[in-house]
Order: C-alpha cells, then structure tokens, then sequence
C-alpha cells in the first residue's frame, strides 16, 4: 500500500477526530453491555439499542469527512459548507 501525506484542513480534522471520538464510544457501550450481561446477551443488547442509530451517524461522519476533503482538494467548485 502507498502512504500519502496529506495536509488537513481544520474542518476535516475535526470531523476524523469526531469519528475516532464515536468509534472508541461504541466500543465503550459494547463493553459496558457486554461486561455486565456477558459476551452474547451484552452483543445483543447492543444490536437491539445502538447499533442501527451508530452505524448511520457513522455512515453520515465518514460521508461529510468525504465531502471535505473533496472541498479542500479543489476537486468541487462548491463550498458544501
């Protein structure tokens, strides 16, 4: 694989700081389940409460963290933000 260094804007370092911030969240929530109920029935908490709502935050994150960089890159002749 070929390392590329980019510079960030502010913008989007802030929205890679916001995914790292809700991943290492939905791991905390899948430990506090799956600490107290045990491995199986804290997974399946989980998926019954949380998964469905933090895979589309992070779906919307990864999309917007996208548009960002494409702004920045001068690939768009538009400002989405």
């Amino acid at each position: 694989m070929e390392k590329l260094n980019r510079t960030l804007s502010e913008q989007t370092e802030y929205l890679i700081k916001a995914l790292e911030h809700l991943l290492q969240t939905k791991e905390y929530i899948l430990s506090s389940y799956t600490s107290t109920y045990g491995e199986e029935q804290g997974e399946k908490m989980y998926t019954e409460l949380y998964e469905k709502d933090m895979d589309s935050i992070l779906l919307s994150l990864k999309v917007s963290i996208g548009d960002s960089m494409e702004v920045n890159m001068g690939m768009t002749d538009f400002n989405l933000y």
